[in-house]
């Protein structure tokens, strides 16, 4: 397009030449009568004038044109809902620019070139100069176009930018969310199923998924027998399939449940699995919430790595930051005397705040269902006001003699 416009120009410019008596060729002579060799210098100088205008123009245009181009790639820039989308629209946004600047660039020297034929126009010296005036003017608004072409240009780049650190930040919220909800998952599971990457308990590894199996087991309705043998008409049966819920206890806005694992009597890991469960939104997140209080409800767990679950009851008491409880068995004899046996002593231990949910954990004492072993508990509160409490509990040791896992559920 450029090299038609420099044709017609020149094709232009030599029309009018000729119309005054001067050739493509001409050396100095002339046939014309009146004009004299200053006179067809100013002639010509006018005429290249004339050209240097048009040829500026062309430059001024194609600034308009790269700043209406970089003023639309600015909206898409603003409108980007990727960083990927915004650098595409950076890039082009990166040569219009160039472009507006080539032009400008030429424009200055077109400018330069007229300024300097003003001193050969002597007899049109008036013509010559405002011709070159208005190229300088056409220069000018070149100059200003540019400027205000590359102002757009760092709006669009400081979009991008802006867009970028956006990603950025929701990225890093993304992660932080998901390191939370994976530490919290990880606080609720025994460390024993949790450390085995084969757990069924990795099936359950995110709120989404807790979340959907605490739905279907509240609809269900709690299953939780003193005794889940492994009788063949129980649902602890050996042959129960991997993923079977075996044995689950609900409350209001939560659950725990025992969640069979690949049964293998000579596995060294628990044939059941100990899951917690809750909504994320219903886990305590405000300290204050939790008060003095005793909360009751049922434990079941396993010994030995068997597929058989026992159920029996379940306290804890809430004093200031300090918690403890116990997992026992109330019996009465034929005679009436009530008996007290112990199974898990959760000995004293203390409330936190950790990821943002109000829990609590201690050290535990096992009875004989795990030849007196030591080990650990931990839980959460749930509720608004701390309603309920749910947790787990596990031995030290993972010898098959003298392991148990449980969990617990019990409300105020």
């Amino acid at each position: 397009m450029k090299n038609i416009l420099n044709k017609q120009v020149l094709n232009t410019a030599a029309a009018i030449l000729l119309s005054i008596g001067v050739t493509a060729c001409s050396s100095g002579g002339s046939d014309q009568p009146g004009i004299d060799q200053s006179t067809r210098l100013s002639q010509v100088a006018v005429q290249n004038l004339l050209e240097d205008k048009l040829q500026a123009q062309e430059h001024l245009e194609v600034i308009k044109k790269a700043l209406a181009d970089l003023q639309l790639a600015l909206v898409k820039a603003q409108a980007a809902n990727s960083t990927a989308e915004a650098q595409q629209v950076l890039i082009l946004a990166s040569g219009l620019l160039e472009n507006a600047n080539g032009a400008a660039e030429d424009a200055k020297k077109v400018a330069k070139d007229a300024a300097s034929r003003v001193s050969s126009a002597s007899t049109q010296l008036s013509t010559a100069t405002d011709e070159a005036n208005n190229v300088m003017n056409i220069a000018n608004q070149a100059s200003t176009l540019n400027l205000e072409a590359a102002n757009v240009f760092n709006q669009i780049q400081s979009a991008v930018a802006d867009l970028i650190k956006k990603e950025k930040a929701a990225e890093q919220t993304k992660k932080a969310e998901q390191e939370k909800k994976i530490a919290i998952n990880k606080a609720l599971t025994t460390a024993i199923s949790y450390n085995n990457v084969n757990s069924i308990v990795h099936d359950y590894g995110n709120s989404e998924a807790r979340e959907a199996l605490l739905a279907k087991l509240q609809k269900q309705g709690s299953n939780a027998p003193a005794s889940c043998s492994n009788a063949k008409t129980s649902t602890c049966h050996k042959e129960v399939a991997r993923g079977s819920v075996v044995v689950n206890y609900n409350q209001a806005y939560s659950s725990y449940a025992v969640i069979r694992e690949t049964y293998d009597n000579e596995n060294p890991q628990p044939n059941n699995a100990f899951i917690v469960l809750a909504k994320e939104s219903d886990l305590t997140t405000d300290r204050a919430a939790v008060v003095n209080a005793t909360y009751t409800g049922k434990a079941s767990y396993s010994a030995k790595n068997v597929p058989a679950v026992m159920t029996r009851d379940f306290i804890l008491k809430v004093e200031n930051d300090k918690v403890s409880g116990s997992v026992f068995q109330k019996t009465v004899n034929l005679k009436g005397v009530e008996k007290v046996t112990e199974n898990v002593a959760l000995n004293e231990g203390k409330i936190s705040v950790e990821n943002g949910v109000v829990g609590f954990s201690g050290s535990a004492k096992f009875g004989a269902i795990a030849s007196n072993a030591e080990g650990t508990y931990k839980g959460v509160f749930v509720g608004k006001n701390a309603e309920e409490v749910i947790g787990t509990f596990e031995t030290n040791s993972t010898e098959k003699a003298s392991s148990a896992q449980g969990a617990f559920a019990g409300k105020k």
